[in-house]
């Protein structure tokens, strides 16, 4: 909870609060591990940021980690090894277990999203300045970049065979083709897209709240559709109609034309 700076621990089987852990500053983010019931939080204020690290055996914090930067969202290698964390102008891999930090490096276009593959051997940053956006594919273990994609992206869902990434940007959905590092389709919808994720089956669920529902397709359907939205597909076919109705007007108004032609032409002959 942001507004108390507070962080609740919930039994998801008996639907009930069991514990909270207070925190000197607002979360931003929060990954949890799979095996040692480690919670990583990022945190931020007005000048600087870093992580709590926190031991839910124990309900406390253990460790502080400042790491002087702001706007810090957080991924967690399926492993618990590797810790990997995006600022406004940085990405760091650090060790999870040691908490040391083993490479940081420059994001010169201003950090804003981070994706991390299953088999932890991708990363995606989405990243935006002045107003333009790129998504920045990196190495997850040298954190070299791989490849520039201009497009904007603020969410990242990944199929479970690494091979395909969902990119969503406000009303916007690309499907990345993992391998050849390629855009293989854009799908536009028509209003903003807020949530994305795959199940184990390869189903794709795509949360628009502004419309109260979630679509939900076949990776295969994305892949090879140009709109799957019905909402953008009957607003493509009223313009449609709109524009045919409109030409056949223009053809009503030139035949009448004509014909006042021919009646002038008859009147004179």
């Amino acid at each position: 909870d942001s507004s108390t700076r507070t962080i609740f621990i919930i039994d998801v089987v008996r639907k009930i609060i069991t514990g909270s852990i207070k925190l000197d500053h607002s979360p931003t983010s929060i990954v949890l591990s799979n095996f040692d019931n480690k919670v990583y939080v990022s945190f931020e204020d007005t000048s600087n940021g870093g992580i709590y690290i926190l031991d839910l055996n124990k309900n406390k914090i253990t460790e502080v980690v400042k790491l002087n930067c702001v706007r810090v969202s957080l991924a967690l290698s399926n492993d618990d090894k590797n810790l990997f964390i995006l600022s406004l102008d940085s990405l760091i891999l650090m060790d999870a277990n040691s908490e040391k930090i083993i490479k940081r490096i420059t994001i010169i276009d201003g950090g804003k999203s981070l994706g991390l593959t299953p088999y932890n051997k991708t990363i995606l940053v989405g990243a935006q300045k002045n107003n333009q956006g790129s998504t920045l594919i990196f190495d997850a273990n040298t954190l070299k970049l791989k490849k520039t994609l201009e497009i904007k992206s603020n969410l990242f869902s990944f199929t479970l065979d690494n091979l395909k990434v969902l990119a969503i940007n406000l009303k916007e959905l690309f499907i990345i083709n993992l391998k050849s590092l390629s855009i293989i389709n854009r799908i536009p919808f028509n209003s903003a897209i807020k949530g994305v994720a795959i199940s184990a089956d390869g189903v794709a669920n795509i949360w628009l709240p502004l419309e109260n529902r979630f679509h939900i397709y076949n990776i295969e359907q994305l892949v090879n559709n140009n709109s799957m939205d019905p909402e953008i597909k009957l607003t493509e076919f009223k313009e449609s109609a709109k524009k045919d109705y409109q030409n056949y007007l223009t053809e009503m108004e030139d035949g009448k034309k004509m014909g006042l032609f021919f009646d002038t032409l008859k009147q004179v002959y």
